[in-house]
C-alpha cells in the first residue's frame, strides 16, 4: 500500500467514524415541533445558486460562515405558528437553509448534516425558525425538518405539534407535566441478557427499550425555576398493566458506581418562562428525548412518569407533578 492510498484510508475511517456518531442523534418530533416558529406545507418555487457567506441563525452567538441557498415557498397549509409569526395560505416566503459545500478534487464527501437540497416545484412539509432581524426562516440541516409532503410524513408532524394533547397531568403550583412515547409498541428480543451484579453473572429479565420526552409546562403567570441536578434523583416512572402488575424503572442506577458533582444552581437547574415548555431527562436537560428499558413481560401497560423536587433554594420551585397515564404495549418476542 503507498502512502499515498494510506491517508486517505485513514481519512475515510476518521471521516465515517465522527459522521455515524452524528447520525446516532435521533431528536424527537415533539421536541423539534416545539422548538419551532413554523410549520408548513408548501411547493418551492425558486431555488437560489448556492453561496457562502456569514449570516445569523438561530441558537447560535456569533454568526456562522457556511454555505447556504435561499429558497421561495409558496405556503399551502400552515400547520403551527408561534406567537408573533403571521403566515397564513398562499402566502410566500423565503427559506434559507445550509447547503452542501461545492465538490473539490480530490476532497472525499461522506454523510454529515441532512442538507436539504430542496427541488423547484416539490412540495414539502418543513418545520422552520425565524432569522434573527430578517423576514425569512432557517431550515435547520436535520432530515426530520424537511419532508415530501405525503400523508405518512406530515400525520406524524401534525401529531407532535399537537402539546395540548399530550399526556399532561394535573398542575402543582403553576407546573404540568408529560409523558409521550414515540412509538406505542416496542418487541422484545429473543437473546438472553446476563449482567454482572455482585461478582457474579446474573440473568436479566427481557426488557424492551422506550424512547420518550419528558415536559414541563409553566401554566402560571410567573416564571418558574426547576431542580434537574441529578443526585436529587428528580425523575421516576412505573408502569402497571391490568392486573395491577407493577414495574418501576430506576433512572439513577448509574449513581451507584459513580457519585454525581455538587450541585450548581448555573448547572442544575432551568427557567420555565411562563406559557412555555422545556424538556428533561434524568441526567437535566432533555433536549433530545429520553430513552429507558421497561423489564415487563409481554401485555399492555399504563405508563406514568413523576417529577418531584424537593431541593430548598431560592425562587426553586418544590412540589411533585406527575403526567396522565401512557398506553404502552410490549409485544411478545418473534418465534424462532
Amino acid at each position: 500500500m503507498t502512502k499515498r492510498a494510506l491517508v486517505c484510508l485513514l481519512a475515510i475511517v476518521l471521516v465515517f467514524g465522527s459522521s455515524a456518531a452524528a447520525m446516532m442523534v435521533d431528536i424527537p418530533l415533539e421536541i423539534l415541533t416545539t422548538k419551532s416558529d413554523l410549520i408548513i406545507t408548501g411547493k418551492v418555487t425558486a431555488a437560489a445558486v448556492p453561496a457562502q457567506f456569514e449570516r445569523a441563525v438561530p441558537d447560535y452567538p456569533k454568526p456562522v460562515r457556511a454555505w447556504y441557498t435561499e429558497y421561495n415557498v409558496t405556503v399551502d397549509r400552515v400547520i403551527k405558528t408561534a406567537e408573533g409569526v403571521k403566515v397564513k395560505k398562499g402566502d410566500k416566503i423565503v427559506v434559507v437553509s445550509q447547503s452542501a459545500p461545492p465538490r473539490q478534487p480530490g476532497l472525499i464527501m461522506v454523510d454529515g448534516p441532512s442538507y436539504a437540497n430542496l427541488k423547484r416545484d416539490a412540495a414539502y412539509v418543513l418545520i422552520l425558525h425565524k432569522l434573527p432581524g430578517n423576514e425569512g426562516y432557517y431550515l435547520r440541516p436535520y432530515f426530520k425538518c424537511f419532508r415530501p409532503n405525503r400523508k405518512q410524513d406530515v400525520d406524524p408532524i401534525v401529531k407532535a405539534a399537537q402539546v395540548d394533547k399530550w399526556a399532561w397531568g394535573e398542575a402543582a403550583n403553576g407546573l404540568q407535566f408529560a409523558l409521550v412515547t414515540t412509538r406505542s409498541w416496542a418487541q422484545l428480543g429473543r437473546q438472553v441478557v446476563r449482567r454482572r451484579v455482585g461478582g457474579r453473572w446474573v440473568k436479566m429479565p427481557p426488557s424492551v427499550h422506550v424512547q420518550s420526552v419528558m415536559a414541563l409546562r409553566n401554566v402560571s403567570k410567573k416564571p418558574i425555576t426547576v431542580s434537574v441536578y441529578p443526585g436529587d434523583r428528580f425523575l421516576s416512572l412505573g408502569a402497571v398493566n391490568d392486573a395491577g402488575k407493577r414495574v418501576d424503572v430506576d433512572f439513577y442506577a448509574y449513581l451507584q458506581a459513580k457519585k454525581p458533582a455538587p450541585f450548581d444552581p448555573a448547572g442544575n437547574t432551568l427557567k420555565v418562562q411562563p406559557g412555555k415548555i422545556t424538556f428533561i431527562s434524568s441526567y437535566g436537560k432533555g433536549e433530545y428525548g429520553i430513552g429507558f428499558n421497561l423489564a415487563a413481560p409481554a401485555g399492555k401497560w399504563k405508563l406514568t412518569a413523576t417529577y418531584a423536587a424537593k431541593r430548598k433554594g431560592a425562587g426553586l420551585w418544590i412540589g411533585t407533578v406527575s403526567s396522565a397515564p401512557v398506553d404502552f404495549e410490549v409485544r411478545a418476542a418473534r418465534k424462532r
